[in-house]
């Protein structure tokens, strides 16, 4: 139970800098988001929860430390991306440059960087393809965020399956006629 308290309160730093540092950078940009609301909270607890959970399977402090970094880098940028419509450079590529070196100690620095080839690969096919049209860069740098995270085959069964379940939607969406 210990263990858990220390890697939620891991997990929950983290998330509140990740957090801290996207309403800075959106102030500045003159967006109009608020990311500390309710809703907000609700979900980044939820998520630095699921994340403790998770860390659990760490083995290493740096194993941790990564892990917590990129499943935060993650959260915060689903969280920016939902209210703002962007993900944030400020999140995403600190966290990647923090994953290299974390895991370089653990000595898993290859998976990282292959998963984070391939988890930006399609994303960067498709930005190519659809001329920057409703998907921008910084989803090309949070599957990056993804792929060293996961590793380069769980990161491709896990784009493979996001891309079915959007299908999925996509038709439900064409038939009751929402879309």
């Amino acid at each position: 139970m210990i263990t858990f308290i220390a890697e939620f309160g891991v997990a929950a730093a983290i998330n509140s800098v990740f957090l801290c540092v996207a309403v800075k950078v959106l102030r500045r940009a003159a967006v109009p988001a608020n990311l500390l609301t309710p809703r907000s909270a609700v979900a980044l607890g939820l998520w630095t929860l699921w994340e403790a959970e998770l860390a659990r399977r760490a083995i290493q402090v740096p194993q941790l430390v990564s892990f917590c970094v990129l499943t935060g880098a993650i959260g915060v940028s689903v969280v920016t991306d939902f209210t703002a419509g962007y993900i944030l450079d400020a999140i995403t590529i600190p966290s990647l440059l923090v994953a290299s070196v974390m895991t370089s100690f653990a000595g898993n620095e290859i998976d990282v960087l292959t998963g984070a080839f391939f988890g930006s690969l399609p994303i960067l096919l498709m930005y190519a393809a659809s001329r920057g049209g409703g998907i921008g860069l910084g989803d090309a740098k949070l599957g990056a965020c993804a792929g060293a995270l996961l590793g380069p085959r769980q990161v491709l069964v896990s784009m493979g399956l996001a891309f079915i379940y959007g299908a999925c939607i996509a038709v439900v969406l064409l038939i009751t006629q929402r879309a």
